[in-house]
């Protein structure tokens, strides 16, 4: 993840945005499987038409500034067609319409934010803080759950992550934000270190919640992995999962500041 990271500093836009459409692709086969276990069989075809809608809008607003009207039209021109497909096939019916509406909302809706990100103006920093909070958070709330962790935060939905070690993993994020500041400072970004540290603790914790979410769909299904994609680490969604929230929680927060 990050090799990846670092790529997408001297990749085009388009390679960033073919990239993101690759995992949308894989993570919609993921969570339609852990659906199919409970039932609800989604109609495929129209999430991964709403990915590659969004992927192309994303690259031709590299050229073209579009209005935020253009994007919300597809989604809701793609929630339309699951509940059609729900309507029309015999074997979507009223489940694979709440399946495939489920999946519009998470994970494809953060996919979609972190596209239009990737291509718009001031993505590096959103990038770079979001990147080091959550991995370093991930990386803390582990040890602090293994050093001190005794109060279970979420039982059913993820039974080892404890509040100690969450605690933990936000704390530490502060000190990404220190980090992320100094390397954006090298890069040519100014992003000053109070506002970095204060994005990279909130954007930590949400990518916390993106993560429980996504343990609590695999709970309910019954399974440890989204797929085993990466051998020993899961899938796409495994992997992603905290930063389809951190990203968009960065980005929403350097625009607040004023510094994207």
């Amino acid at each position: 993840m990050i090799v990846v990271a670092v790529a997408c500093f001297v990749i085009s836009p388009y390679t960033r945005l073919l990239i993101l459409l690759a995992a949308a692709v894989i993570s919609i086969r993921e969570v339609s499987n852990v659906f199919s276990k409970l039932d609800m069989h989604s109609s495929e075809w129209v999430l991964y038409c709403f990915a590659v809608g969004m992927a192309l809008l994303a690259a031709l607003s590299v050229t073209k500034v579009f209005s935020p009207v253009f994007y919300i039209a597809w989604f809701f021109f793609a929630m339309f067609l699951s509940m059609f497909e729900g309507i029309r096939s015999k074997n979507i019916r009223g489940k694979g319409a709440m399946a495939n509406t489920s999946i519009l909302m998470y994970p494809l809706f953060s996919y979609a934010l972190v596209m239009v990100i990737s291509v718009s103006h001031g993505w590096q920093p959103v990038i770079i803080i979001a990147c080091a909070a959550t991995w370093l958070c991930d990386t803390f709330a582990l040890l602090g759950g293994k050093w001190w962790g005794s109060h279970k935060i979420a039982p059913y939905t993820s039974p080892n992550k404890t509040i100690e070690g969450c605690l933990t993993g936000a704390a530490s994020s502060v000190i990404a934000g220190l980090i992320a500041t100094l390397i954006l400072k090298l890069l040519g970004f100014y992003v000053p270190v109070g506002i970095s540290m204060l994005v990279a603790l909130v954007a930590s914790t949400m990518g916390q919640v993106g993560d429980l979410a996504a343990s609590l769909l695999k709970r309910t299904a019954g399974i440890k992995d989204y797929s085993n994609l990466i051998p020993g680490h899961g899938g796409a969604m495994d992997r992603l999962d905290s930063l389809l929230f951190s990203i968009p929680t960065s980005w929403f927060m350097l625009y607040v500041f004023n510094i994207i």
